[in-house]
């Protein structure tokens, strides 16, 4: 059996003989190729909203706790019954969060905060409470929450103090009062709007046009020391930033970025799925750019609509293992999942290298691609056959028959040799003509959608 590799996805370069994918959907990338994604199950009862933000909380047990948010309701999954129990402040419901924003989520210690602008931080004790509550030290509302250091750090603070990042007091949530226990906020002077921030040992601070990193300074006069990582770089998407081990991923304003500890952005889409992306992409709906991470591989995932997509619902998920520096492209519709769903499903038996779900296709094998491969194969077999019959050396009557490989490649390829040996050496030439051309034509065509 003839087995085809396919090439690396790489849409942005172009298609003319290049070693590389134009379109491969519904796999993961791995070493050695691509392999199957698993089909989705529901794992929970539904949620009586469209979902707006999710959050799993660790327990001291070990245990984990699932939280999700309607726009105006906020849930706690019951892990025996898999059904949602309103826990909103007092039973109520919020102001609803805006079209194209999201609630977000950040775990301190044993508190679960949740956040969203128009209502002020929310406030979980997983060991004690069975209701969110207002988070004490009266914080300001804010888009974005995140843990830095020893710091809860809020941001996307609105329309007064757009520029402001605020943080609590050290080891201490409901301290927001500045000069207290290390609480404090800063103003940033350029760089544009404060976007999200990434958590940490250091945070990372992104703006429309710029990124910066918060270091914490015990024993300075101030308490963050804030340098600036990139100028006329900024996020584009606030919700694609996401956390993978040590390293932070996002997308930028003019592709996507890695950041190592104390490293500087690096281009991890470039001349890869850059354009593609941006080309594809509805801008208008950037909260449905979502970046997650695999706890159980070395993938980061990022969901976002389509320009052909249906409003409010994501329809692609692009796929990057910074373990192997290899992405991939699923096609799947949907929003933030109204279900909890149980990863690692099969809804088609066994495990099996490229046996997908029905969707899955690799558009790069073509029927004539391969019977043209095969042709060529047998060929090239015959030929290497007549390479291996005897070549006659000398014309006298001493002379006798012994093997030869001769080096056809040479510039003396053929002297000295029997027409027989020419003829072998003329066929031997025109296989690897063939071989560098049509077959790597055949190969990028497997590879890669014409």
């Amino acid at each position: 059996m003839t087995i085809l590799p396919f090439a690396d996805w790489k849409p942005d370069l172009a298609p003319y003989k290049a070693q590389s994918s134009q379109r491969i959907e519904n796999v993961f990338p791995r070493l050695d190729g691509y392999g199957p994604v698993a089909s989705v199950s529901p794992y929970s009862q539904p949620l009586p909203a469209p979902c707006r933000g999710y959050f799993y909380a660790r327990n001291a047990d070990q245990s984990v706790t699932v939280f999700a948010a309607t726009a105006s309701k906020l849930y706690k999954l019951n892990n025996t019954d898999f059904s949602w129990s309103d826990v909103s402040k007092a039973g109520g419901s919020y102001t609803a969060v805006g079209n194209g924003e999201q609630w977000q989520f950040a775990q301190f210690n044993n508190f679960v905060i949740a956040a969203q602008i128009n209502t002020v931080p929310q406030v979980f004790d997983l060991t004690s409470s069975s209701a969110f509550a207002d988070l004490g030290g009266s914080p300001p509302p804010a888009r974005y929450v995140a843990v830095v250091n020893r710091f809860v750090v809020l941001s996307g603070l609105g329309t007064a103090t757009p520029y402001r990042v605020q943080w609590s007091g050290l080891n201490a949530v409901t301290t927001w009062t500045a000069g207290v226990n290390s609480s404090d906020f800063q103003d940033l002077p350029d760089g544009g709007v404060v976007r999200a921030i990434g958590g940490g040992e250091t945070g990372l601070i992104t703006q429309d046009g710029s990124l910066r990193r918060m270091i914490f300074a015990p024993g300075a006069p101030y308490v963050f020391q804030i340098d600036r990582v990139a100028q006329d770089k900024g996020i584009f998407a606030p919700l694609s930033l996401v956390r993978a081990g040590d390293r932070l991923f996002f997308c930028g304003n003019d592709g996507f970025y890695m950041i190592m500890p104390g490293g500087y952005p690096i281009p991890i889409g470039k001349e890869r799925f850059d354009r593609t992306f941006f080309a594809d992409v509805d801008a208008g709906q950037l909260h449905l750019v979502i970046g997650a991470s695999d706890p159980r591989a070395t993938r980061v995932y990022w969901t976002y609509k389509s320009l052909a997509g249906s409003a409010g619902l994501f329809d692609k998920i692009l796929v990057y293992d910074y373990g192997i520096e290899r992405a991939a492209l699923i096609v799947q519709s949907g929003g933030i999942s109204r279900h909890a769903r149980a990863p690692g499903a099969h809804a088609r038996g066994p495990r099996r290298d490229l046996a997908l779900d029905r969707r899955a296709h690799v558009l790069a094998r073509r029927r004539r691609d391969l019977g043209a491969r095969a042709a060529l194969d047998r060929r090239c077999r015959a030929q290497a056959r007549l390479l291996r019959r005897p070549a006659r050396r000398g014309t006298g009557a001493g002379s006798h028959t012994r093997y030869r490989r001769a080096d056809f490649g040479s510039p003396h390829a053929g002297q000295g040799l029997s027409s027989h040996d020419r003829r072998a050496g003329l066929l031997r030439l025109d296989r690897r003509a063939r071989e560098s051309a049509v077959g790597r034509d055949l190969l990028g065509r497997a590879g890669g959608e014409r």
